[in-house]
């Protein structure tokens, strides 16, 4: 009996195949997908949130009270334990990466977590160019355009999670975001703390984990 070659075994395997699938059907269904949480509440005996270090002050408010606050009503909302705030002095930039530093000052037992990080802050005035609305006459293919001045603010934060007993840096996460306004005289303090609701989803989804809906196919017989 005359042995079948490797690629006559191939083209029957393929051949095979194809009429598996082809008996087959794709149904596209949602899962959840849990996200792993940076904090699990039931391993902290309390969460500290302590001052951030500020790019530039700012003028018109204080941004870490502002921000110090903001954190403690969110965790408050969130975490069933105690919450406290503490204020640290900064000796630099750096100072995140000297857990002797944050060791030293003491802020909290072991099983403490400590919320810090780096804030940045910033505002501008900036002229945008706008197609004004047409008239009944008007040339259809030339739209009239204007300048028009727009208040940008931008947020930029960088957070850490610190053992308050070690000053061990555990997890570290960096967000950003910005936002326009038609009102050039909009505040300063009312920009933060919009950009900070902006953050906030994101920011505790990494917290406190989450489940995130993902499609997936399943074959069907």
């Amino acid at each position: 009996m005359r042995k079948s070659s490797p690629a006559a075994l191939l083209l029957l395997a393929a051949l095979s195949a194809a009429a598996c699938t082809s008996e087959m059907t794709a149904e596209k269904i949602r899962v959840e997908i849990p996200a792993a949480p940076a904090l699990k509440p039931e391993a902290v005996s309390e969460i500290v949130v302590a001052t951030f270090w500020l790019d530039k002050e700012v003028k018109e408010f204080d941004l870490n009270r502002d921000l110090s606050d903001y954190l403690l009503e969110e965790f408050r909302t969130k975490y069933p334990g105690r919450v406290s705030a503490k204020p640290v002095v900064w000796t630099g930039a750096g100072m995140d990466a000297q857990p002797d530093a944050w060791r030293k000052a003491a802020l909290g037992p072991a099983g403490a977590v400590v919320v810090t990080g780096k804030a940045a802050f910033s505002q501008e005035t900036r002229k945008a160019l706008l197609a004004a609305e047409k008239r009944k006459f008007d040339d259809p293919f030339e739209p009239e355009k204007r300048w028009a001045e727009r208040r940008n603010f931008d947020l930029k934060l960088e957070v850490l999670l610190l053992k308050a007993d070690t000053g061990e840096v555990v997890n570290r996460n960096s967000y950003q975001d910005a936002q326009n306004y038609e009102n050039v005289k909009q505040t300063p303090a009312y920009a933060f703390h919009d950009l900070l609701d902006r953050i906030k989803p994101r920011l505790f989804r990494n917290l406190f984990g989450s489940t995130r809906v993902q499609e997936r196919f399943l074959l069907l017989k």
